[in-house]
């Protein structure tokens, strides 16, 4: 998580590099959730792309950003090709 926060793209790429499974996937999901305490749109827009992530790190990384910037993150959630049951979701804070 600390280098998610940090340098986002040498952690996905660590966290990629481990075998698939659970493991890989919660080392995923740290990397979202400290991304995005430093810039959640892109760690949420990343998330969203990744089909194999569970529906919380696409939630963890929402949150933050529709604190730091509620508008855009709507505006980008109204047009965000997500199921939506996702939007539904995302919208309410539903967990």
């Amino acid at each position: 998580m600390l280098l998610g926060s940090r340098d986002p793209q040498s952690a996905i790429a660590l966290a990629q590099a481990l075998p698939a499974g659970e493991t890989r996937a919660i080392a995923l999901v740290n990397v979202a959730s400290g991304w995005a305490q430093r810039e959640p749109a892109a760690a949420a827009r990343w998330t969203a792309a990744q089909a194999d992530l569970p529906p919380p790190a696409l939630r963890g990384a929402f949150s933050y950003w529709r604190l730091q910037d509620a508008a855009a993150a709507q505006a980008w959630l109204k047009s965000a090709g997500l199921p939506a049951e996702t939007k539904a979701q995302l919208r309410g804070g539903v967990r």
